[in-house]
């Protein structure tokens, strides 16, 4: 296998991949902070009729997607009556080229409603590369019952609700069949399918807006979802004239069919590293050797208010100022133990869930080969390390979950670390996912990354799967702890302004 270097081996794929996948979610969404130039505020508001769903104005419509000023797809939604309910279906397609690599994501979904939008039942596919996931439920007595299946594996999951639920894809229906009227406010909650939850939502129409970037006067709706503040403008009919995101970099508006398709055709569609660019984090001085760094010292800077970095036995951080300043010592030096497992450890630290699925057969049969005879944790941690840097080749491949992994025998870190985290746990390790950035020679800045802790001699010890390092380099800097979209969510806010100043690297 070909020796990769930093710029292959490294989460310029991973969480920046996971971040597109979640770009499909929010397709909706794709809104944000606009430069007040661009719109102008009318005194004049005209009163909007409230149409009922049987004589909805619109049935579809289709828009372009641009990312930093390259389109990379579309979005095409449509709102038909289905019997005595009503059906909203959508479908997004991207296409990137980063990294010389090509990336297609994909996803059709569709969401039956009643004459409210509340939910009623629901049928979801999203594709990444060659990974599949379906994801189908109902609602019924205030609980959503859902079945995700991915990589041959099916799972069932229940969740539980008060209140008003509608899709993810009701988003820009609701207030339009509550009426567009500037100052109206509403409460309500949106199921997610792509990171399998729930969350509230507070919408506000702040004001009546005429716009050189669209031709109709529009409702500028705010929406608060997800720890996200987005923003977007419907005109009377309720159609999204134009939605911005990430500071302007995102950007979606109303197009023609023949238009929103016509990326499909182009070859050369997307072939800069927009997205790279945006996300890595570039420092002033080179960190030399970074794979065998033992400690480093950094500060944080351009964090969200209510973001805190968490602490491990590797890093420790505190707050001065405005900056969060982080320790980081490699793992071989932490002295650190607990005599019994953490209180604090998550379910999922011991325990399969729908991305690591360390209770799949095929799993467990192949961590008893690769363990067999295995004096204790610490031999079955290092040849599962050993297994995985020879079987599994480390390419821009995205995946699901550990089972998409394995069937592949390839994938970016997330991957790596997911199969990493099913095959250990499945012998009784306990393994956590730490999401946050990594030192890259390459772009001499950090980037992205995905690595794991296992509990092994009373401590917990940081390993990653991608780098092949049985002790992480104290270059990877932890934000977040998880393995699910839900708990991948928080970084959003990080992406494009986490700023990182080296203080010393020893």
């Amino acid at each position: 296998m070909k020796a990769p270097s930093d710029l292959q081996y490294m989460s310029e794929s991973s969480l920046i991949i996971r971040f597109m996948r979640l770009l499909l979610v929010l397709l909706a969404l794709f809104l944000g902070g606009c430069s007040s130039m661009y719109f102008h505020t009318l005194d004049e508001v005209p009163t909007v009729e409230t149409p009922r769903p049987s004589n909805w104005p619109w049935q579809e419509y289709w828009t372009g997607v641009i990312f930093n000023g390259e389109k990379i797809g579309f979005t095409h939604q449509q709102f038909v009556p289905d019997q005595e309910r009503f059906r909203i279906s959508s479908e997004a397609a991207l296409r990137l080229r980063f990294l010389m690599i090509d990336k297609e994501l994909t996803a059709l979904t569709h969401d039956w409603v009643d004459a409210g939008l509340h939910l009623v039942r629901f049928e979801y596919v999203y594709k990444i590369d060659k990974s599949r996931r379906q994801v189908k439920g109902k609602v019924q007595d205030g609980q959503l019952a859902l079945e995700v299946s991915t990589g041959g594996q099916t799972d069932k999951k229940i969740l539980h609700f008060k209140g008003e639920l509608v899709p993810m894809n009701a988003l820009y229906l609701y207030p339009v069949l509550h009426g567009l009227q500037v100052g109206k406010v509403y409460h309500y909650q949106i199921f997610d399918g792509e990171t399998l939850a729930i969350y509230p939502v507070e919408q506000t129409i702040s004001a009546y807006q005429s716009s050189d970037l669209f031709a109709e006067k529009a409702f500028r709706v705010e929406t608060e979802v997800m720890d996200l503040t987005t923003t977007s403008w419907l005109d009377a009919t309720g159609l999204p004239q134009i939605e911005l995101s990430l500071n302007g970099t995102l950007i979606s508006a109303l197009e023609p069919e023949e238009y929103a398709k016509e990326y499909l055709a182009q070859a050369a569609l997307a072939k800069s590293e927009f997205l790279l660019t945006y996300s890595q984090i570039p420092v002033a001085n080179k960190i030399e050797n970074p794979r065998s760094l033992m400690s480093m010292h950094v500060r944080l800077n351009n964090m969200p208010e209510k973001f805190e970095p968490i602490t491990t036995p590797m890093q420790q951080c505190h707050k001065e100022d405005s900056a969060w300043v982080c320790q980081i010592h490699n793992d071989e030096t932490t002295t650190v133990k607990a005599p019994t497992l953490p209180e604090s450890t998550n379910i999922h630290d011991v325990t399969p869930s729908m991305t690591v699925n360390s209770s799949a057969r095929v799993i467990i049969n192949l961590a008893n080969e690769i363990t067999e005879n295995s004096a204790d944790a610490n031999e079955k941690v290092s040849r599962i390390l050993d297994w995985m840097n020879t079987n599994i080749e480390k390419e821009n491949v995205d995946s699901f979950n550990s089972l998409d992994v394995l069937e592949q025998r390839k994938a970016e870190c997330q991957g790596h670390s997911l199969l990493f985290a099913a095959l250990v746990r499945s012998q009784g390790i306990p393994t956590r996912l730490l999401n946050g950035v990594v030192y890259s020679e390459d772009y001499n800045a950090f980037l992205y990354h995905t690595w794991v802790e296992s509990y092994i001699d009373d401590r917990w010890q940081a390993i990653d799967p991608t780098f092949g390092q049985r002790h992480a380099d104290a270059t990877h800097i932890a934000l977040i702890e998880g393995e699910e979209m839900t708990q991948l969510i928080a970084l959003l806010p990080l992406i494009g302004k986490l700023k990182i100043e080296v203080v010393s690297p020893n």
